[in-house]
């Protein structure tokens, strides 16, 4: 889906299996081992760190209070932080 909401049932089926086999990742991913680059555990190992990034910083945001209005996009854009409309 294009969005966390959008459950594809307008896809069909056979599609979406079609396109699985060809995820980027997971063939590159292959490749990688299959050279004997890196193993399958090393992957793994990888998604365990990153899981654990991502879970600490989603409990930081969490924990944080609510930036006020007129700062909550500072440190999006580049440059001062500030998006002058």
């Amino acid at each position: 889906g294009h969005a966390e909401h959008d459950n594809q049932s307008y896809v069909p089926v056979e599609i979406i299996d079609e396109w699985r086999g060809r995820d980027p990742i997971e063939r590159y991913e292959q490749t990688l081992i299959e050279n004997k680059i890196a193993t399958a555990e090393d992957f793994e190992e990888m998604q365990k760190r990153v899981r654990a990034e991502v879970d600490e910083a989603t409990d930081e945001a969490e924990r944080s209070p609510m930036p006020r209005g007129e700062e909550a996009a500072r440190g999006l854009f580049a440059g001062d932080g500030y998006w002058d409309a």
